[in-house]
């Protein structure tokens, strides 16, 4: 569970990193390299949303799109080590997510999601909450029952393969965000790119997005 002294004490120590890294590049965390080389379990689907449907022969198993970021090969952090962890506990190992999974915390999302058996999740990197400006970040910081409505928005039930994304689905927060594209092309409510695709977890298939979606 996210309530724990632990998460607020790790919470603490880093908001003042976090605040930083909002005004400032974070390329180190953004690299637009390639996911290093390993094997992933396949994307499992599930009805989820508003659509729902099963993975057609042939379906993507591994992450695609130029800004994923660069995994180990093997141990934390690779994507065997990532597909064995529940996706709030993958968040703080992959660098491009680091103010999601602390926003994450603050908000005690894993409170609301802790139910949900499969998600999948539209991640904003570190440069999708730097590009809201420090005044909008420091709001979800520092507001966690606000933060936690945004963050809902990001996440729907059950997994969504690559080619179930086009469509409308019916996120955490009630509302439904709509995906436009195919192929590794995708755009999420007509303004957030789909820049790194199909990064999986034990309990959640993730997308990272380059913008921060805003609930209606």
């Amino acid at each position: 569970m996210i309530r724990t002294r632990c998460s607020r004490r790790f919470a603490a120590v880093t908001l003042a990193t976090v605040l930083s890294l909002s005004a400032a590049a974070c390329t180190a965390g953004d690299s637009s390299g390639p996911v290093a080389s390993s094997t992933a379990p396949p994307s499992s689907s599930a009805t989820a949303g508003d659509r729902g449907g099963s993975s057609s022969a042939g379906a993507v198993t591994q992450p695609f799109g130029p800004g994923c970021p660069n995994l180990p090969d093997t141990g934390d952090g690779s994507l065997v080590d990532l597909s064995q962890r529940d996706w709030i506990t993958a968040l703080a190992k992959v660098p491009a997510l680091a103010q999601l999974s602390v926003t994450t915390a603050l908000a005690e999302l894993g409170n609301d999601v802790s139910g949900i058996e499969d998600a999948t999740v539209f991640a904003p990197t570190n440069i999708a909450f730097r590009d809201l400006g420090v005044v909008r970040a420091r709001q979800l910081l520092t507001n966690p029952a606000e933060a936690a409505d945004v963050l809902r928005y990001h996440v729907v039930p059950g997994r969504l393969a690559p080619e179930e994304l086009p469509g409308k689905h019916r996120t955490v927060l009630g509302q439904s965000i709509e995906v436009t594209g195919s192929g590794e092309d995708f755009t999420v409510d007509g303004r957030a790119r789909v820049i790194c695709g199909n990064l999986q977890t034990k309990n959640a298939t993730i997308y990272l997005i380059d913008r921060v979606l805003q609930p209606s």
